[in-house]
């Protein structure tokens, strides 16, 4: 059977104020919401600008949400293998590939089953 993973995106007003609804559609909810290993996304945070954007599996939660207590909630879920949180921290506009969240469930797969796994993009050397 093919693992399945939630996803947890936080939505901070700083870095997401500048994207267009058009971007955020494009570079995030689609890529996530089409990947066969996906099972829900929930963006958390400040989502209002975008709680209207509608996709499979995705849901929106504005406010404070706890992304911690979300990740633990989702990770627990029957036939979930794991949980991926993603942030967008950078000041330019970084979409996510399908290539990318496959790699990251590779590498946890391969590298740390059952346990904690990061990959950290915020390393990635950008022009500012």
């Amino acid at each position: 059977m093919t693992p399945m993973f939630n996803v947890v995106v936080s939505v901070d007003p700083t870095c997401w104020g500048p994207r267009k609804e058009s971007d955020v559609l494009a570079d995030w909810i689609e890529p996530l919401s089409a990947h066969p290993q996906i099972k829900d996304v929930i963006f958390i945070g400040a989502v209002k600008r975008f709680a209207h954007l509608k996709a499979p599996k995705v849901r929106f939660v504005p406010g404070g949400a706890d992304d911690r207590e979300l990740v633990l909630d989702l990770g627990c879920q029957p036939g979930v293998e794991g949980v991926i949180r993603l942030r967008h921290n950078s000041k330019l506009r970084f979409p996510v590939s399908a290539g990318l969240i496959t790699a990251t469930i590779d590498g946890y797969l391969k590298n740390a089953r059952n346990g904690y796994y990061q990959m950290d993009l915020s390393d990635v050397p950008y022009p500012y």
